[in-house]
């Protein structure tokens, strides 16, 4: 566009130097590029989707929008319906610790209460009622909140369906004139179209006799307390465009990336195909149409907040970047930078740590003593000091602290709850079918007082597909899968390999990469975004009233434009940064989602998995600690994020991306998995096998650093070409619009002319 202009202006000069005729074509045509620049018309919003632009199944589609998709997910959209309400309707939710005491606290009080009654009242009759009641008790306040929160859901879609309709009613209106009036965008005095009147929408609506796409009923099917059935959104044939594919899975399929591919087979297997409806699971799909909207129609200068707290990049980041300009290294400043929602954060875990310090020291609960405490403090100190090393020595200026905590939060919860979601369904498939499997060879078994053995001849077992499946199903079914697994150590190895290779490395990878892509941090944005997110303010938090479980109250405005720091108008200019900076910034945030999950799971294997002494949670931790695959495997992927987001790589789409470090991930849980097969198969654990676990282990590990080491080192050289072309195209470009500016000025002295020839010289100056 740059280059383009420039020749622009050199014709001009040309046409000014050779006639005086100005009104030749090519001037013509520069007035109507430069009309055309300074108004740029948007495109009439098509929206044929029952109200919408995207079929309620088209999740995953656009690689673009895969954050809204991955946000619809987690937490089953949580996240994202306090979003959209607060961008529709200025509603604030509850704070974190009010909804911690509301939906966990309180429900958990009632549950031990439960549990009192029945542990501590003598009488039968009295004991059974009492537990009675308090549990149907519980159940109606669980209901309850269900309910109440299905009914924020729908009220939200029913507003912006609302909001939609008025939208594509003055579009139609306006359609005819040289501009269309946005109801989205920011009017004159800046404020937000969630602050009109809504008596003046319902007003415009009645007048204009205005129906929405859907009806109540459709807005409540999508939004059910577990499932529901939504009618295929896809038009009818008589309202179709000829040439337009109007399918809800409508896309380029040069664009469409590994989890649209997957999305659309899950999509197509299990809705649409039979009746032409829609399976919806906690509003998760509706989630997601409704916030994909809301990306196309709200510009993106009035989304640059956090989550949950809903405070303004230009609040906090300001002194983010005046410590990047003036190079501060002291760690407590850095800490001091930091936003609202990353303080909270800090503040829960220590709060946390200090509850869990009082239970360990209390002689109520003896399974948690002051040694596990210990064992729990050690574990997330070993995640600190890897970030430690990370970031802060050499990474501290390419990834601000404030991000750091946001990442390794969001692989700590977001990331870690999402992927054991999916890791348990895919679990469940694979042993239904292992079972299958089970029942179709059958096995050589006895049956006595102990379970079910497996005996080298055949003398008196179960055959037949009952018997196996009330073998199957009967409570020492263990043994039998033991005498199934020696019979059958091929079957067992395939399941091994799906195993490691699907449910733990692919879900697990792609849980990170989504915990990276799900945080919006302005390390990452541009100059240009950063300056229009400037030309906006949100409203201030401290003037918001939160959202009660009887009352709401919108956000009130503030149209101030100075941030709650007190510093002057932010300078952006260190926001431009060296691409290797960008890309250590990139590296930085992937390996802080993956230290955090890797505590989250350490937690889970040292707490959970192995409830055994100090010693033994010692030993986990501390081979866990050794073998970090989980930060390599992050690493590897951040050279696959930065040759597509950085160098332009067109090639590498997410399952590329994604490839070296799902086969390293896979390979390392395969082996180890194999080997403890083998060395258990024989009925006793040898040091042979353990030693060869650790010995791959190893070898695995120093393999992807050394890959990565490599594949970094070359695409630092890449990138550092990237800049140094950058730098020299910029210089040759300054140096020809000095040439050419200098060309017009001499051309505007010597003729002396006024009028028009001024204006467009002018134009074309000020256009550059």
């Amino acid at each position: 566009s740059f280059i383009d202009n420039i020749a622009a202006v050199k014709m001009r000069v040309e046409a000014l130097s050779s006639r005086d005729d100005l009104t030749t074509p090519y001037q013509q045509h520069l007035d109507t590029a430069l009309t055309t620049n300074h108004n740029n018309p948007r495109r009439r919003c098509k929206r044929p989707y029952k109200g919408f632009s995207t079929s309620i199944a088209s999740s995953f589609v656009d690689p673009k929008q895969a954050r809204v998709d991955c946000c619809a997910l987690t937490c089953c959209g949580i996240l994202l319906s306090d979003q959209a309400r607060y961008l529709i309707m200025g509603i604030q939710p509850p704070t974190l610790w009010k909804r911690m005491v509301v939906h966990v606290f309180f429900p958990l009080s009632i549950f031990l209460l439960a549990g009192y009654a029945a542990l501590t009242i003598p009488d039968s009759y009295t004991n059974n009622l009492m537990t009675s009641l308090v549990l149907a008790l519980l159940f109606i306040y669980t209901v309850g909140a269900c309910l109440r929160g299905r009914q924020k859901r729908a009220g939200i879609r029913l507003q912006l369906l609302r909001r939609l309709r008025e939208l594509h009613q003055h579009q139609q209106d306006k359609e005819n004139e040289d501009e269309e009036e946005d109801l989205f965008s920011c009017p004159s005095d800046e404020r937000s179209f969630h602050h009109r009147d809504d008596r003046t929408i319902h007003s415009a609506l009645n007048r204009r006799s205005l129906t929405l796409p859907q009806t109540m009923s459709q807005i409540n099917c999508v939004h059910q307390i577990c499932c529901g059935c939504y009618k295929s959104d896809v038009p009818p044939l008589d309202e179709q465009e000829e040439g337009v594919d109007y399918g809800p899975y409508n896309h380029d399929v040069e664009q469409e990336d590994m989890c649209g591919c997957l999305w659309r087979v899950l999509t197509r297997a299990c809705c649409g195909t039979c009746c032409g409806c829609y399976i919806q699971s906690c509003g998760i799909c509706g989630l997601a149409q409704e916030g994909r909207e809301l990306e196309k129609v709200i510009p993106a200068k009035r989304r640059r907040f956090d989550y949950i707290t809903f405070q303004p990049f230009m609040e906090y980041y300001p002194l983010i970047l005046n410590l990047r300009a003036t190079k501060n290294t002291s760690m407590l400043t850095h800490i001091k930078a930091i936003s609202t929602l990353s303080h909270d954060l800090i503040v829960t875990l220590a709060m946390t740590l200090g509850v869990l310090l009082l239970i360990s020291v209390s002689p109520m609960y003896g399974r948690f003593r002051p040694a596990n405490m210990a064992v729990l403090v050690a574990t997330f100190v070993q995640a600190f000091t890897v970030l430690y090393l990370v970031h802060w020595i050499y990474h501290k200026f390419d990834l601000s602290f404030d991000a750091l905590v946001k990442y390794f939060a969001c692989g700590f919860f977001l990331s870690t709850t999402t992927s054991i979601f999916f890791e348990t369904v895919i679990q469940t498939v694979l042993q239904l079918s292992l079972s299958v499997l089970m029942l179709l060879f059958g096995v050589n078994v006895e049956e006595n007082e102990g379970g079910y053995n497996r005996i080298p001849t055949v003398t008196t077992y179960r055959s037949g597909f009952a018997g196996q499946f009330r073998i199957l199903a009967s409570e020492n079914s263990g043994q039998y899968v033991e005498s199934f697994v020696h019979d059958h150590p091929i079957v067992y190895i395939i399941y091994l390999g799906l195993t490691a290779f699907v449910m733990a490395a692919l879900v697990e990878e792609l849980g990170k990469y989504f915990g990276y892509i799900m945080v919006e941090h302005p390390d990452f944005l541009s100059r240009k975004e950063l300056e229009d997110a400037a030309t906006y303010t949100s409203p201030i938090l401290s003037t918001v009233s939160s959202d009660s479980e009887t009352d709401e109250q919108p956000v009130e405005e503030e149209a101030s434009h100075s941030n709650s720091t007190g510093m002057a108008a932010p300078d952006f200019s260190h926001q431009t940064r060296s691409l290797n900076s960008i890309g250590s910034g990139i590296t930085a945030g992937m390996i802080s989602v993956a230290v955090g999950f890797a505590c989250c799971e350490n937690l889970i294997y040292i707490f959970i998995y192995n409830q055994s002494r100090v010693k033994e949670q010692l030993i986990v931790l501390m081979m866990r600690s050794l073998f970090p695959i989980h930060p390599l495997c992050a690493a590897i992927q951040s050279i696959g994020v930065c040759r597509r987001d950085l160098e332009k790589g067109t090639d590498r789409r997410l399952g590329r991306l994604l490839f070296p470090a799902v086969l390293l991930h896979g390979s390392y849980d395969f082996v180890i998995m194999v080997l403890n097969y083998l060395s258990s198969n024989k009925g006793e654990y040898t040091l042979v096998p353990i030693m060869l676990c650790y010995v791959s282990s190893t070898l695995f590990v120093l393999a992807g650093i050394s890959f990565f080491v490599v594949e970094s080192a070359l695409q630092r050289e890449r990138l550092h070409a990237m800049d140094q072309h950058v730098d020299a195209d910029t210089t040759v470009m300054r140096g020809k619009f000095s040439s050419l500016i200098h060309q017009m000025l001499n051309i505007r002295q010597s003729r002396k002319k006024k009028g028009t020839d001024m204006e467009m010289i002018s134009r074309d100056a000020t256009l550059l």
